[in-house]
Formats: C-alpha cells, structure tokens, sequence
C-alpha cells in the first residue's frame, strides 16, 4: 500500500532485521554494498530513544535492501532475480536495478542471527558470490581477489573452522 502513494519510479522498501534473541536489537536497517556488505544501524538498541531516533533521520541512503523485507514494484525492474535465492542474490539485485532504497521504523522482521547459520556451505557459496560481486559490480582486479581469497580463508582457519576454510577455497576453485 505505500508504494501506491509513491509519486517516484525505482522506489523499493527495504524493511529492518532485528535479532530475535534481543527482539529490540537492530541487525541492520538497509545496507551499503561496495565490495562488502556494510549493514546500516548495526546494534543500535530500539528501546533507546537516541537511536531510534538516530535510525530514523539518518540521510545515508542504502544501495542494498536484503530479501527478509524488500518490496518494490514489477513495473520498475530490469532485472529478474535468480528464481530462487542463494547467497548474496539480494545485493546485487538490488544495485543492478537501481532502486532508491528507503527505510522506516516499524518496517521489519525478526531473524534468527547469522552466527548460528555458519556452515561450509555458506562459506563455499559467500566466497562465490564475493568474487562474482568484486569483478561485475566493483570492476576488482586479481591481485584484489586474491588478496580477497587469501584474508576470508585465514578468518577461517584462526576460528578453527577448518571446514568451511576448505569450502571456501573450493568455491573459489569453482569460481575461476
């Protein structure tokens, strides 16, 4: 309904995450993509006026809204998402079809926090994901992949995750 008052083209609606261990935590409330994904009001406590405040009014505008909460028109797409998810598809959904991404409180979901949904599948397929994004989307050279490669695996290895250091090694095998 709040797109029908909407007098602009590309508008979308990305609604906030917030944790559902600490229902009043933000995880994020939009995002920035440049290479990574940098979340917007990360931890911010929604009980405290301050940054309930501070979510609201902030004029950084987001270039990414994640999937748990995006809404748009089908009129203003130019690119279709891959029909069904796998990591990171929303981040580049969002900036290929530029949309002028706006946030409100009151807008989101609750979510289980990604530290429980580690696994070496993720791993395998945010290396993927990461490399594809650095090369369409950031116009990265090599070296900067390599360099990539090298940090996200020994993030890996330095918390024992020795599994997913391996699958995100293979998914970058895969990806070259």
């Amino acid at each position: 309904q709040l797109l029908r008052y909407s007098n602009s083209q590309k508008i979308a609606i990305s609604g906030s995450l917030l944790r559902e261990e600490e229902s009043y935590r933000l995880v994020e409330k939009g995002a920035l993509f440049n290479g990574m994904v940098q979340a917007m009001h990360h931890m911010k406590d929604m009980r405290n006026v301050n940054d309930l405040i501070n979510s609201e009014i902030d004029f950084a505008t987001p270039n990414y809204g994640a999937w748990w909460f995006f809404c748009f028109k089908l009129k203003d797409l130019n690119y279709y998402p891959f029909p069904f998810f796998v990591r990171g598809d929303d981040s580049r959904f969002s900036i290929v079809n530029k949309f002028r991404i706006i946030t409100m409180n009151g807008i989101g979901v609750w979510g289980e926090d990604f530290s429980k949904k580690t696994s070496p599948m993720n791993s395998y397929l945010d290396m993927r994901y990461h490399l594809f994004h650095q090369i369409d989307l950031c116009n990265k050279n090599r070296f900067f992949l390599i360099k990539y490669i090298l940090k996200y695996t020994l993030i890996q290895l330095a918390s024992y995750n020795y599994s997913s250091a391996e699958a995100a090694l293979e998914g970058a095998k895969d990806f070259a």
